[in-house]
């Protein structure tokens, strides 16, 4: 993947996680992305840290 596209899907999370998109349907772009670029994923995991005084962080796991 080059830097360009890299920079494209950065863009693309960046904004996508501003309007409020969940953190499911944002890693399923992402992970779509990823691979419309060439990048084959089979497995990926997110941990999200959080600063709610009661949770610490959520997990996703997603298997494309």
């Amino acid at each position: 993947m080059d830097a360009a596209k890299a920079a494209s899907i950065a863009k693309w999370v960046t904004e996508a996680g501003l309007t409020g998109m969940s953190e499911l349907e944002l890693l399923h772009g992402f992970c779509d992305r990823l691979v419309a670029g060439g990048l084959p994923v089979a497995r990926v995991s997110i941990v999200i840290d959080t600063l709610h005084p009661i949770h610490e962080g959520a997990g996703l796991p997603l298997a494309p």
